[in-house]
C-alpha cells in the first residue's frame, strides 16, 4: 500500500508539473511581435540611462507608445510575462520585467488577475518575476506591516471576490503565498470576499425560522399595512443580515484574540502571553472546526508559524482535511 501511495503522489505531481508547463508553453505561444518590439524599446531606454525608471524619459515615452497601441491592459501584463519566460531571455529578465511593469504603472487589478495563474510556474524566471511583483506590492508580510485597509489587502478583496462571484477558483498557489505572507490578513480576505456563503447562515436561518413564524402571527394579529409576502421578505432579510453580521464578528473576534497573543510573544510580554495563550488556543480549536476552507488553512498556517500555539489533536485533524491546502500546510507543521 506504501508503494502505491507514493506511486500515487508521484503521478500527481508529475501531472502538476506537466499541466504547469503546458500553461508556460500556451503563455508563450501568445507572443506579439509588436508588443514585444515595444517591450524591448522600453528595455533598451532603461539601459541607457541609469536614472530612476520612473524618470527616465525616453523609457516613459515607450511606455506610453505602448499603452496607447493596445487597449487591453491585461493583454500588456501577459505580453510582459511573456517576456519574463521567453526561454530566449537573459537571468536579469524577471528583473527587468518588473522594472516595465513600474514603467507603465498600470493597475495593480489587473496585473495580479494576470500574474495569479503563475506564482508556482514551472518556469523559473517567470515564478520569479510573478513573486517579486507580488511582494513587492504586498507590505502585509514584510516588518511593521500596514494598516487592515491597505491597498494589497483591498487588491487580494476584489480578486477573490470576482473569482468566487463568478464562481472561478482561485490559483491555490495564489491561496498558499497569501497565508504566507501573513495569514491574518489572507484570513480577512477570505472571510469578507463572500460572507453570506457561509453554511452556518443556513443554519442560523433554519433555527430562526420559528422566530419568523411568530413575528409574522404578531404583524398578522396587529393588521399591519404590509402584505403578508412584503413582511415575510423583510423579516427574512432582516434575520440574514443579523446572522451574517454575528458570523463576521466571530471570525473578526477570533483573528484579533489570536493575533493579540502573537504580539504579546514576539514583543516578550511573557507573563501577558501566558495568560493570553488558552484563549487564543480556544479560538484557533473553534476556527479549525469551521466549515470554510479558508479558516482552516489560516489555523494550520499559525501553528506552523508559531510552535506555543501548536495543539496535536488540531494538527492531526487538519493533517486529514479534505482541503488539500489545509491538509498539506498542517502535515508540513513540525510537532
Amino acid at each position: 500500500m506504501k508503494h502505491v501511495l507514493i506511486l500515487t503522489a508521484t503521478l500527481t505531481t508529475c501531472g502538476y508539473c506537466a499541466a504547469q508547463e503546458a500553461a508556460v508553453e500556451k503563455l508563450i505561444a501568445q507572443s506579439e511581435a509588436p508588443i514585444q518590439e515595444r517591450i524591448s524599446n522600453i528595455v533598451d531606454a532603461l539601459s541607457q540611462s541609469r536614472v530612476d525608471p520612473r524618470r527616465n524619459l525616453a523609457a516613459l515615452r515607450e511606455a506610453n507608445l505602448l499603452i496607447e497601441s493596445v487597449a487591453d491592459r491585461g493583454e500588456i501584463v501577459k505580453q510582459v510575462a511573456i517576456f519574463a519566460a521567453s526561454p530566449a531571455s537573459r537571468e536579469g529578465r524577471p528583473f527587468e520585467a518588473q522594472v516595465i511593469l513600474e514603467v507603465l504603472d498600470l493597475p495593480p487589478k489587473i496585473v495580479i488577475r494576470v500574474l495569479a495563474p503563475y506564482v508556482n510556474s514551472e518556469n523559473l524566471q517567470l515564478r520569479s518575476f510573478v513573486r517579486n511583483w507580488l511582494e513587492s506590492h504586498d507590505t502585509c508580510g514584510g516588518s511593521g506591516g500596514s494598516s487592515f485597509e491597505s491597498l494589497n489587502y483591498q487588491i487580494y478583496l476584489d480578486y477573490v471576490r470576482v473569482n468566487l462571484n463568478m464562481s472561478e477558483e482561485v490559483p491555490p498557489a495564489l491561496v498558499e503565498f497569501m497565508y504566507e505572507r501573513s495569514p491574518e490578513r489572507a484570513l480577512m480576505v477570505f472571510h469578507h470576499a463572500n460572507p453570506q456563503r457561509h453554511a452556518e447562515t443556513v443554519a442560523k436561518l433554519r433555527e430562526m425560522q420559528e422566530e419568523l413564524e411568530a413575528d409574522r402571527q404578531q404583524l398578522d394579529d396587529e393588521g399591519a399595512s404590509e402584505t403578508p409576502q412584503q413582511r415575510k421578505t423583510d423579516r427574512e432579510k432582516e434575520i440574514r443580515q443579523k446572522v451574517e453580521s454575528e458570523l463576521r464578528r466571530e471570525v473578526l473576534m477570533a483573528e484579533h484574540i489570536v493575533s493579540n497573543a502573537i504580539w504579546l510573544k514576539e514583543n516578550k510580554f511573557g507573563e501577558e502571553f501566558q495568560k493570553a495563550l488558552p484563549e487564543a488556543k480556544a479560538q484557533l480549536w473553534k476556527l479549525s472546526e469551521r466549515d470554510e476552507w479558508w479558516a482552516r488553512l489560516y489555523v494550520a498556517e499559525i501553528m506552523r508559524k508559531h510552535r506555543e500555539l501548536r495543539q496535536p489533536l488540531v494538527i492531526q485533524r487538519l493533517s486529514a482535511d479534505e482541503n488539500a491546502l489545509v491538509s498539506e500546510k498542517a502535515r508540513s507543521v513540525k510537532q
